[in-house]
């Protein structure tokens, strides 16, 4: 039934948050180093583009690039 997909699906979605919000001031404490940011932008790029496919859309550096005020920090969760 579609509308219990959709329901366990919202509840899903949920517990997921729970798990971050769990880690998220263990990540919002940990600062990174540039070459540590610049890797995971490019394990980041690695995972959700297949190198084998060709090269991705955007570079690491390009990811690493704040958009907002708010995302010009070097901890984790805001890499």
């Amino acid at each position: 039934d579609v509308i219990d997909d959709v329901i366990e699906g919202a509840y899903e979605v949920l517990r997921q948050f729970e798990q971050i919000d769990h880690h998220l001031s263990d990540m919002k404490g940990q600062q990174l180093r540039p070459y540590e940011q610049e890797a995971l932008a490019t394990a980041a790029l690695a995972y959700r583009y297949d190198p084998a496919d060709g090269p991705a859309p955007v570079t690491a550096t390009q990811l690493l690039m704040p958009r907002r005020r708010e995302d010009r920090s070097s901890d984790l969760w805001t890499t």
